[in-house]
């Protein structure tokens, strides 16, 4: 990473970690520091684009969400050698981007139905899961009506 690209790393892990040590917000059991990318581009001095290119560097884990009807970045900083959890939400966004990358956007109103699997086979499992059977349909579906017509 260049010099100065890390310096603002450094310098928006050092923001995160005081906001989340003075308004923390927990989201999937974990805490963060929660707020829209426009403050952290203010609090740094630079355009929302540096942010999300920031924000994608290592130890930084983000996410997005809403909050109080804002959207906002989920920031946090992972310890070293820390691999972000693998949570329900995690799992489906997994599964939606595969989806996306091969054709088959999910709609955004569809999403629920990913963290339901998720919910339901684990996130460890769930992308796995879906992904295979979407790759195998023709095969796979066959079962699928069976297990349909043993519910009807």
């Amino acid at each position: 990473m260049r010099a100065d690209k890390q310096d603002r790393h450094n310098q928006l892990c050092k923001l995160i970690a005081a906001e989340i040590e003075t308004t923390p917000y927990e989201h999937d059991g974990q805490l963060w520091a929660a707020r829209p990318q426009a403050y952290w581009a203010e609090k740094l001095k630079v355009d929302t684009r540096t942010i999300r290119d920031l924000q994608k560097s290592r130890p930084i884990h983000f996410d997005i969400a809403t909050v109080e009807g804002v959207k906002v970045t989920l920031l946090r900083v992972l310890a070293a050698g820390e691999k972000p959890p693998m949570t329900e939400r995690l799992a489906a966004k997994i599964i939606a981007s595969w989806c996306e990358k091969n054709g088959l956007p999910i709609p955004r109103q569809q999403f629920g139905v990913l963290s339901g699997l998720a919910e339901t086979y684990g996130p460890q499992l769930a992308p796995t899961i879906v992904i295979h059977a979407l790759k195998h349909w023709d095969e796979f579906r066959p079962f699928l009506h069976l297990e349909i017509d043993r519910h009807i």
